[in-house]
Parts: C-alpha cells; sequence; structure tokens
C-alpha cells in the first residue's frame, strides 16, 4: 500500500464522478456492507502480540499471546497533522455523518482521516476501538484470565495484576500516532510509571514507614492490657514495617511497586 492510498479524499468536488476509478481504500458510501443496526460490517480476525512476561509492563522478556479481534471491519482515524495523534476514532457510518457523506472534509493542514482495516491490522484496532469489549465478553478473550505477582518477602503484599495483560491496558491509543512515512499506526506501548506512577524516594519510604508506627503507638499500648492475642499481631505488623525499607532493598523489590507492598493492615479494623 502506498504512502497515500488509505488517507481519505479531502473534499474533491468531483468524487461522485470518479468513485470507479478510487483507490479500494478510500471508502464508497454507497457500497458499504450492512451488518448491524449502525449499517457497520464486523468482521473476526485471530492475531498475536507480544506480552511482557515479568516485571508488569516493563517486561524485556515477552511471550506470544494467541487471541480474536471481533468488531468494525474499518475504522476510521482522524489524524492531527502536525502532532500525529489521533484526534478519534470513528465507525463508517459516524464518519459519514461528521462529514456529510464525504462532503465536509477537514483542512488537510490540520487534520486527515485515515481508513484502518482490522483484517489487517487486528491488534491496533482492538486498541483504538472502543466498540467492543473484550473484558465482558469473554468468549472473546481469554475465558479465564490468570495473574502474576511482584515476588516480595513474606508478611507483605504483592503487587498484583491481570495476565496475560489486555491489549487495551498494554498500548495507549491516546499517545500510539500514525506514521506517515511508513503509513501505519505506531502504538504506544505503556511503561510502569504510565500506569502506577512514579516510584518513591527510599527517603519518602522511610518517612512514611515512620508515619505508619507512629500512627498505632496508642493502639500499642491500649491493645497489651485488654486483647493479649490482637496485640500479638500488632507487635509482628510493627516489626514489618521497621524491617520495611531493608526488606524490599535486600529482595530487589523494583522501587515502582514498593508503595504497593506495605504489609497488611488487618490487624488495625
Amino acid at each position: 500500500m502506498s504512502e497515500e492510498e488509505n488517507i481519505i479524499d479531502e473534499g474533491n468536488p468531483n468524487i461522485d464522478d470518479n468513485r470507479d476509478e478510487l483507490d479500494s481504500e478510500v471508502i464508497d458510501y454507497r457500497d458499504i456492507e450492512m451488518t448491524d443496526e449502525h449499517r457497520t460490517e464486523w468482521v473476526e480476525v485471530n492475531y498475536s502480540y507480544e506480552c511482557p512476561i515479568d516485571n508488569y509492563m516493563d517486561g524485556e522478556e515477552t511471550e506470544t499471546i494467541d487471541t480474536v479481534y471481533k468488531g468494525p471491519k474499518f475504522l476510521y482515524l482522524w489524524v492531527e497533522t502536525d502532532t500525529h495523534l489521533i484526534r478519534h476514532t470513528q465507525r463508517e457510518f459516524e464518519v459519514l455523518e461528521s462529514t456529510d457523506n464525504w462532503q465536509y472534509m477537514p483542512d488537510p493542514e490540520e487534520m486527515v482521516i485515515v481508513k484502518l482495516d482490522a483484517r489487517e491490522h487486528p491488534l491496533d484496532a482492538e486498541v483504538m476501538s472502543d466498540y467492543h469489549d473484550n473484558y465482558k465478553d469473554k468468549e472473546e478473550w481469554i475465558e479465564t484470565p490468570g495473574t502474576k505477582t511482584i515476588p516480595v518477602p513474606e508478611g507483605y503484599i504483592a503487587f498484583e495484576y491481570e495476565y496475560p495483560i489486555h491489549p487495551d491496558d498494554l498500548y495507549d491509543e491516546k499517545l500510539s500516532v500514525w506514521n506517515f512515512e511508513t503509513n501505519e499506526l505506531d502504538l504506544y506501548k505503556h511503561t510502569n510509571e504510565d500506569i502506577i506512577g512514579a516510584a518513591n524516594t527510599w527517603e519518602d519510604i522511610r518517612i512514611e514507614r515512620d508515619e505508619r508506627l507512629s500512627n498505632t503507638d496508642t493502639l500499642f499500648l491500649i491493645l497489651k492490657d485488654i486483647d493479649k492475642a490482637k496485640w500479638d499481631k500488632l507487635v509482628v505488623y510493627r516489626q514489618l514495617l521497621r524491617d520495611f525499607p531493608a526488606a524490599m532493598q535486600e529482595a530487589n523489590v523494583p522501587t515502582i511497586f514498593v508503595d504497593s507492598s506495605w504489609p497488611r493492615t488487618d490487624v488495625l479494623e
């Protein structure tokens, strides 16, 4: 496919007279195949993608996940000319309504409309489409997604996430860009920081540790005489807090996950 093949013709006044001569990638609204109430043809396409197997989003080692896209056959991406970001994604009937059957096209200096064929680019369509939900329709995804954890020492909470990571979570459609040189979508892959936020410094972690210890001082004094069993659990909890920074460092827990790994607070309930 050439660089311009799937960019929609911008308001050619003779477009209706030349329909038969237009490239097949330029949609002819008179030929749309209708298969649902919105006059949108859907397809089912098997595809594979690479999913990190450890360290959540930032894992360097991956495995191939086989799954299926079931959604609109064509998607239309409104691409900002300067940033190449996708302003919004539409189905056939929506882009026809937006352009009044191609009569009112965006200024090509600011925006172009690109046609994405889900049969050729199912992963891109999976990420960009909001018109299907593989989480809720499990037969379209994996029947029983598992979980993975970031290993931590005993007594602390392990960061847990669903695995395989779904493409909708692995990639960000709002940060993906259209590459006009390759004429393809460059999907933006999330990082751990994108999802979790920036990691705290060890100084911040120690300050919070001290605050958590201080918040249990009064309870520690009260429980000793009225509930020895609960007091014993509180002793364990407070020791886990004291050991927390050193324990995380000795176990080589990535700092971005440390703030999710504090000891359980059941004893405080």
